[in-house]
């Protein structure tokens, strides 16, 4: 008789823990939401493009270019009305040169990047990265879409502000003959370069 009792309070137990549990659990779902997580985060990036010289005489070739620290499909909306463009960067090493040639050259153009897991940006104002053509300047950066930005390269960019409050994750800053004249950085303590 006792084993029938014994048996019978161990299965109440069990259906009651059972319950329980299924009940705590909806109230604590297991997967991280989209929007928190570092993976599916879609990273937006906006920045303002003028292919000329400091003293306003036009280059022929009126390029813009830049590098992603990213390893999914990007999409680039260069701001001259050609359509957006969809990058896999899957395989390619965060030094390729995402290029584009404007043909008005006196206007300025508005980038907007858009893509998951997008890490880190670089581009250089002047002579860009190989240093064989000119490349234009950014005047205006957006990242605060692009929370989880580790890597931030805009030397030689006459930008005078940067906003860095929603980029707590940033590790690597660099900012070499800017016009930045004050930086809070006071919400970034991954830091390692500046």
């Amino acid at each position: 008789m006792k084993t029938k009792e014994l048996l019978l309070a161990t299965m109440l137990l069990f259906f009651a823990g059972s319950f329980f549990y299924c009940q705590k659990a909806e109230e604590f779902p297991e997967e991280i939401p989209e929007d928190d997580d570092p993976e599916n985060f879609i990273s937006e990036i906006t920045m303002t493009a003028i292919c000329s010289t400091i003293d306003g005489e036009f280059y022929t070739y009126g390029s813009f270019y830049f590098s992603l620290r990213c390893d999914s499909i990007v999409t680039i909306d260069w701001g001259d009305g050609t359509p957006d463009e969809a990058m896999d960067l899957w395989q390619l090493p965060s030094s390729y040169p995402i290029r584009h040639t404007y043909s008005n050259l006196s206007i300025v153009h508005t980038v907007k990047i858009s893509g998951k897991n997008i890490r880190g940006i670089t581009t250089k104002g002047g002579y860009g990265f190989d240093d064989d053509f000119y490349n234009g300047y950014i005047t205006n950066l957006d990242i605060s879409q692009a929370k989880y930005l580790t890597h931030l390269s805009i030397s030689h960019n006459p930008l005078t502000s940067l906003d860095l409050s929603n980029n707590k994750e940033l590790h690597e800053f660099y900012c070499t003959y800017s016009n930045l004249k004050s930086l809070d950085i006071s919400k970034n303590i991954f830091f390692v370069v500046v």
